[in-house]
């Protein structure tokens, strides 16, 4: 009787040892932790020299030059924040301006060449327009004359000798009003030449821009 009453006593320890250990791990597993509202706000890192050095930078760009050139003025300084498209310095080519100067007096001789070839144009319609219209009234005074003669002729009242003259004056009128009309030609040639002389010009002034530009 004594013996069952001690394993009694013996088991209710162990299930109150159990249920205590069971009870502290269940409180033990919760972990703390601290909780913070998000903000916005700017990360600065900060570093604390231990000993002497220097300090440099993540990221490095190389500069380079499309040109060739002495650097005339330096607009930015070692250590200045720049942006892209900034002029960090101005070159002295003494060659490019050499370029500007041949570029500058092309453009001064074509315009000079255009202004004769609008004068030569002038003269030249002027005298197409004198020569064919002598021409196409030479021609008409010839045809009919002609037609005068043929009549003539067929009634007996013009020798052929007569007959013939106005065959070679005919003749005559009908090449002076092609070779007149010729001049047309001349009068589109200058119009070509002027068209030519005038995109040179263009040209030519193009690169003077171009050239200036780049000397800034």
């Amino acid at each position: 009787m004594k013996l069952n009453r001690k394993l009694s006593i013996g088991g209710a320890i162990v299930l109150l040892a159990v249920g205590a250990a069971a009870a502290y791990f269940r409180s033990s597993s919760v972990i703390p932790v601290d909780v913070f509202q998000a903000k916005r706000w700017s990360i600065k890192e900060t570093v604390t020299a231990v000993s002497a050095g220097t300090v440099k930078s993540r990221w490095e760009s190389v500069l380079s030059a499309e040109t060739l050139g002495r650097v005339a003025q330096a607009r930015a300084q070692e250590g200045d924040s720049v942006r892209k498209g900034a002029v960090l310095a101005v070159l002295s080519d003494p060659e490019l301006a050499r370029q500007i100067d041949a570029a500058k007096a092309d453009v001064a001789q074509a315009t000079d060449l255009l202004e004769q070839a609008k004068a030569r144009r002038q003269e030249a319609e002027r005298k197409f327009e004198s020569d064919t219209g002598r021409a196409a009234a030479n021609l008409r005074k010839a045809r009919e004359d002609h037609r005068r003669a043929e009549e003539l002729f067929r009634g007996g009242y013009l020798s052929k000798a007569e007959m013939e003259q106005a065959d070679t004056t005919l003749a005559n009128a009908s090449e002076d009003a092609r070779v007149a009309a010729l001049g047309e030609v001349n009068v589109r040639a200058i119009d070509r030449e002027i068209d030519s002389l005038k995109s040179r010009i263009d040209g030519a002034r193009a690169s003077v821009a171009a050239l200036t530009e780049r000397q800034r």
